[in-house]
């Protein structure tokens, strides 16, 4: 029997994400090639989630279907899955501690 493979796809405000993880490492370190590496470890990880996608936490007090993935230390990658049409989407990709829940969560009345 053969696992279903997932396609995995990224919402736009997930190329911004790169690009400030980046910033943000460089403007830390001193050192851009450590922030390229970085976002490259974490484009491979979200890509492997089309072989295992419910990881993570359920995060539905947020957002209906929302997950939180942990990757590493540092990051929490929100996704929603489709398992009836066999989507990952990556909704976000948070660094360092940023606040997701207020992001993701719903807007205050």
């Amino acid at each position: 029997m053969s696992e279903r493979i997932y396609r995995v796809e990224e919402k736009p405000d997930v190329f911004y994400d790169y690009i400030a993880i980046a910033t943000h490492i460089e403007r830390w370190t001193g050192d851009r090639s450590l922030g390229d590496r970085t976002v490259d470890a974490i484009r491979t990880f979200i890509k492997n989630l089309q072989s295992t996608p419910h990881r993570g936490t359920k995060r539905d007090d947020l957002l209906a279907g929302l997950r939180i993935v942990p990757f590493g230390k540092r990051t929490a990658i929100a996704i929603e899955i489709d398992d009836e049409t066999g989507v990952v989407t990556v909704l976000r990709v948070f660094y360092g501690g940023q606040d997701y829940e207020a992001v993701l969560g719903p807007e205050p009345d």
